[in-house]
């Protein structure tokens, strides 16, 4: 009998929410500064959660459920992707 070996890509890079959220505002004719008035953030946090900077906290995944109508939970999970991929990476590279 064949035993079949998997291989699991582990890139040294990472995606934050934020790239997604910046094709779906273009997607929606926003702006940052338009988004960051609607979610409640200032223009600056706003790049910076664009960024991965801050982390996408419930509270803003709630309102970009509701300003793009992607569920909380979406964001949510990829929020936690990303943040587990930057301790993976940060500890492969030490």
């Amino acid at each position: 009998m064949k035993t079949e070996t998997r291989q699991v890509f582990l890139p040294d890079w990472t995606v934050p929410p934020g790239s997604m959220l910046e094709e779906k505002i273009a997607e929606m004719g926003l702006t940052v500064e338009a988004m960051a008035e609607k979610i409640e953030l200032t223009p600056m946090d706003a790049r910076r959660l664009l960024e991965g900077e801050i982390a996408l906290t419930d509270e803003i995944a709630d309102k970009l459920e509701d300003l793009t109508g992607i569920l909380h939970e979406v964001w949510s999970n990829w929020e936690q992707t990303y943040r587990d991929d930057l301790i993976r990476i940060s500890s492969t590279q030490e």
